[in-house]
């Protein structure tokens, strides 16, 4: 059995009665409330009435988490894996996507991802601004949106970001013509391409390119100690951050 609760040293190093307590076999915790109705969904008999009843669920749990200050444990990593097969399942009873499974599977994995690494990062960010010390308040933000550099960074973050889309999109678009309008002989040659988003994942390859070709990086280091180049260029047209 493993704890429902985080524990404050860990799993090895805490004791017997702070792992009972974790796992509520002490006593009874808020971590009750997040298993028990999981059992209740054999009520429910159409497959939209169980992904409501999910998505109600998964707000009950995160909504209590917060109220109560409880930090998740090892127990309901297999808790949201349950969810999470249970929405797959009822998703492809649906008939969405020919109810496919590995591709539904596949495209809520990559919502999750999109959420917990991107989305959540960017609201505590965000959220930062306008909570002071717990109260909301926009002062600080006005007076973050009248600093002239930072407006800066933020138009040419954006004119960078927009311009990578456009032309991502818009060479994606002529490899996609080519591939299925243009190529018989060479069609091996797109087939490879095609494939190394797979074999080189792009944050991967990303991550690469700016550990050497950053404004730290291995190679900018280099060319700014040989040849004394400007490195303020790197990230945007100008440099994001370039006054």
């Amino acid at each position: 059995m493993f704890p429902s609760q985080a524990l404050h040293y860990g799993l090895f190093d805490s004791t017997a009665k702070e792992i009972l307590v974790a796992i509520g076999w002490r006593s009874v915790n808020i971590t009750w409330l997040w298993f028990l109705p999981l059992l209740a969904i054999e009520f429910f008999k159409h497959p939209k009435a169980k992904i409501g009843f999910l998505v109600a669920f998964l707000g009950l749990i995160f909504l209590s988490a917060k109220l109560t200050a409880t930090s998740f444990g090892y127990a309901t990593l297999f808790l949201f894996l349950s969810i999470f097969i249970l929405f797959t399942e009822n998703i492809a009873r649906l008939g969405i996507l020919r109810g496919d499974r590995f591709i539904i599977g596949t495209l809520l994995a990559s919502l999750i991802v999109l959420c917990v690494f991107i989305l959540f990062p960017m609201f505590s960010i965000l959220s930062a601004i306008v909570y002071i010390n717990g109260k909301f308040s926009l002062d600080e933000a006005f007076r973050t949106s009248q600093q002239p550099h930072l407006l800066k960074v933020i138009w040419q973050s954006i004119s960078v970001s927009a311009s990578v889309g456009l032309l991502s999109t818009f060479f994606g678009l002529c490899f996609a013509l080519y591939t299925t309008r243009i190529a018989k002989k060479t069609k091996f040659i797109s087939k490879l391409f095609s494939i190394l988003p797979i074999v080189t994942p792009p944050f991967v390859v990303g991550l690469g390119v700016v550990l050497l070709m950053g404004r730290n990086g291995t190679i900018t280091h280099f060319l700014v100690e040989q040849f004394g180049i400007n490195k303020n260029w790197l990230y945007g047209f100008n440099g994001i951050y370039d006054y």
